[in-house]
């Protein structure tokens, strides 16, 4: 199943659960895997990146997996998730070699066409994303709100809206 993990994005949708990215404690890495818990089942799926639909502890089914080709945000920590109906959106965090880049991208991920796409919202430091540890939350039927956060050796105390064109 699922490893021990911090900084990772939890978004609900329906009956499911998405953990997204986050720091893995066992390989002392950042990560991209995309994991569900289906609250009717109590079971953990790996949605994705894998290898193999076989692992020590479970049998997956293909059906469950990221269809690809499909565009794989940068593995990242401390990051904002909100749903959309069946659409996660990711959006910042840091990541890179250090683990400290602050990444200012956004990522939707389909959960019934199982692909992710890149998101395009404003992304340079001024329009708020390029941070982490912020809060997020949608709103509406195309809204994120973002708030506070660190980036660029700084707390923030702003809030940033976006349309999301999904």
């Amino acid at each position: 199943g699922m490893g021990p993990r911090f900084g990772h994005v939890a978004v609900v949708s329906g009956d499911k659960m998405y953990i997204y990215g986050g720091y893995l404690h066992d390989s002392e890495k950042l990560t991209t895997e995309l994991w569900s818990f289906d609250f009717k089942s109590s079971k953990w799926t790996l949605v994705g990146p894998r290898r193999t639909n076989f692992g020590e502890s479970y049998v997956m089914d293909p059906s469950d997996a990221i269809s690809f080709p499909s565009v794989l945000p940068p593995e990242r920590h401390s990051g904002v998730g909100v749903a959309f109906g069946s659409h996660i959106v990711v959006v910042g965090g840091a990541g890179g070699a250090d683990m400290g880049t602050e990444l200012g991208d956004a990522y939707v991920f389909d959960a019934e066409k199982k692909a992710w796409t890149a998101l395009i919202l404003p992304s340079d430091n001024e329009a708020g994303l390029q941070r982490y540890d912020s809060a997020g939350a949608s709103f509406g039927t195309d809204k994120i709100a973002l708030f506070g956060g660190h980036g660029k050796g700084e707390f923030h105390n702003n809030l940033y809206n976006y349309h999301v064109d999904l």
